[in-house]
């Protein structure tokens, strides 16, 4: 399925952080040239600065590939449930079976296990323009992200204090976001360079969660 896919995509959510699978994740998008989205706990498992990396731009991937590899992550409600009609084929793998009601191909197994087995029986795709395309994608809607970056209206945009803040950070800085609309702003504002540096929610979490969560992590990384 892969290797007919003209443009394929790997999303990858939760079960590679768990797996502990950046490493594999990372090899098998160089060694097929298929770009990566991630979701909740897989951000950072590859770098969003990886050239095959989108993390922060999932629904455009998503939405312009026709086969996918969905890859630890339940198809719920951050996932769109699974309704991605315009696809192939989609192709999901969870070490949870009771997951996989709809894939065309369910593969019940560790993301690592997996991702590794997959690396060695596909080859290299010819991705380059697909890739290309994306790039140019997510470029623009970097600028006009941006751009809002700047902003200067009063109350301040969401998007200028996303920005503000990440320009003081390190890149191993843990980042907590509680629910609501302020979760859509800081997902597509702070870049996830390393795994479990942007603890999500999950499912289900509601708003309120973030003090617990940020306890937790001032416990758990202090400083």
């Amino acid at each position: 399925m892969l290797g007919r896919a003209r443009r394929p995509a790997v999303l990858a959510g939760s079960g590679v952080f768990w797996s502990d699978a950046g490493a594999q994740l990372q090899e098998f998008a160089e060694h097929t040239g298929i770009p990566v989205v991630t979701r909740q706990q897989g951000r950072g498992t590859i770098s969003d600065d990886h050239p095959l990396c989108f993390g922060r731009d999932w629904q455009n991937v998503v939405a312009r590939a026709d086969v996918l590899l969905v890859v630890g992550t339940q198809l719920g409600h951050f996932a769109g449930y699974g309704h991605y009609p315009h696809l192939e084929q989609l192709i999901q793998v969870d070490i949870d079976p009771t997951n996989l009601n709809k894939a065309t191909l369910g593969i019940v197994g560790d993301a690592g296990a997996v991702l590794d087995q997959l690396a060695h029986e596909t080859g290299r795709l010819d991705t380059d323009d697909w890739v290309s395309g994306l790039r140019q994608r997510a470029e623009a809607i970097t600028a006009s992200k941006a751009a809002m970056g700047r902003s200067e209206t009063v109350p301040i945009h969401p998007m200028r204090l996303c920005a503000e803040i990440s320009s003081q950070l390190e890149p191993d800085a843990t980042v907590i976001t509680d629910g609501s609309n302020m979760l859509m702003w800081t997902n597509v504002a702070f870049e996830a360079r390393l795994p479990g540096r942007q603890p999500s929610m999950s499912p289900l979490g509601n708003i309120g969660h973030g003090i617990g969560y940020a306890l937790a992590a001032a416990c758990a990384r202090p400083g």
